[in-house]
C-alpha cells in the first residue's frame, strides 16, 4: 500500500509532509526536538512506557512514586546510527527544520532529557547550518 508503512522496516520520516503543511498554514509551528545518535537517558513520568522500554532493551529501570499519584523514571538508552529508527528519529527534526521555508516555525530544540540535552545545541545548529557536516555525521 504506497504511504502506509507495515514494518519497521519500511518505516519513513514524513517530515516533508509536516513540513509541506508549515509552510501552507500560518499561526502552525513546531518543534525540532533533534535527538542524537549515542548514550542517553530516557526519562519520564509514564511508568508503563518505562517498564516497556525496560522490557525492550533489557535495561536498568529507576522509579520513584512521588506520594503514590505520579512517578518519574529513568532508562539508559543507547540510539545506534545502525539502527533504522535511531536514525529515522535523529534525522526526522532536521529534515524538518531544512524543508521548512519559514525558520521561525521550527524552533530549536532537543529532545531534553530523553535523547538530546541542551548543550547540544551547538551540533545541532552546526548540522542546520553545514550540509558537508550532515554529510559527514
Amino acid at each position: 500500500m504506497h504511504g502506509v508503512e507495515t514494518n519497521w522496516g519500511d518505516m519513513t520520516s514524513k517530515a516533508d509532509e509536516v513540513a509541506n503543511f508549515l509552510n501552507n498554514n500560518e499561526n502552525v509551528t513546531t518543534d525540532m526536538g533533534a535527538n542524537h545518535l549515542w548514550k542517553r537517558y530516557f526519562h519520564d513520568r509514564r511508568r508503563p512506557a518505562q517498564y516497556a522500554l525496560r522490557k525492550i532493551l533489557n535495561a536498568k529501570w529507576g522509579n520513584g512514586d512521588v506520594e503514590l499519584e505520579d512517578a518519574s523514571g529513568v532508562v539508559p538508552v543507547t540510539y545506534y546510527r545502525q539502527s533504522l529508527v535511531h536514525a529515522t528519529m535523529w534525522a526526522v527534526g532536521l529534515e524538518l527544520a531544512l524543508l521548512t521555508k519559514d525558520p521561525y516555525k521550527v524552533l530549536l530544540t532537543t529532545d531534553h532529557p530523553n535523547g538530546g540535552p541542551f548543550v547540544n545545541y551547538s551540533e545541532v545548529i552546526a548540522l542546520l547550518m553545514s550540509n558537508k557536516k550532515r554529510q559527514e555525521r
